[in-house]
């Protein structure tokens, strides 16, 4: 399993033009194929697009080479794909007098929301929920505070408060919250499972 720094930067493949490309098939012992790339300008966006007959038609007539560089390929796209999933959307905390000093914080990334409790005097408890989890969210504007609520199918956390700035700020950030959930739901593809959602 690579490392969170190594999968960074295979994430990045998709930024390099054809030297870095010339350069990576060096790496791979496949400096012979580098011309071919070049001229079929192939960078970083291509690469990971390559399949099988795209690399005969670039002149890789071994089988073993043609597998070596798919199977690296294949590692770059896991590890944008794991990047991507991993990118903070959001990260906000309780917003209340009452969580001023030890407020709840969250991370939200495109597949789960991650919660960090205060616990005790000067502790926190780090939890997260899959956004798969999720069954229901809402909004409730109060006088002096919104609250968005989660319900979730995960017996140790059935439902998550999220006490937040009224008015613009709060609707904003439940209309992140929902739209990171729904996008999670067409992945999973279970387009509408379990999804009700209330403004």
């Amino acid at each position: 399993m690579a490392s969170e720094g190594e999968m960074q930067q295979l994430s990045e493949v998709v930024s390099w033009g054809t030297q870095e490309v010339g350069e990576w098939l060096e790496t791979m012992g496949l400096g012979q194929y580098r011309g071919a790339f070049t001229e079929n300008n192939v960078t970083g966006t291509e690469l990971v697009l390559l399949e099988k007959d795209d690399l005969k038609d670039l002149g890789m007539a071994s089988v073993g080479h043609r597998l070596k560089l798919l199977d690296s390929v294949k590692r770059f796209k896991v590890a944008a794909n794991i990047a991507q999933r991993n990118k903070v959307l959001a990260e906000f905390k309780n917003y209340s007098l009452c969580y001023q000093f030890r407020p709840t914080r969250f991370r939200l990334t495109q597949t789960c929301l991650e919660l960090n409790k205060a616990i005790g005097v000067c502790g926190y408890r780090r939890k997260n929920t899959d956004l798969s989890s999720f069954t229901d969210i809402s909004i409730r504007i109060g006088c002096c505070h919104s609250y968005i609520m989660i319900e979730t199918v995960d017996p140790s956390d059935p439902e998550i408060l999220i006490v937040a700035k009224r008015g613009a700020p709060a609707q904003r950030l439940y209309e992140i919250i929902k739209g990171a959930w729904e996008e999670d739901q067409g992945r999973m593809a279970r387009p509408g499972a379990g999804m009700k959602s209330k403004a």
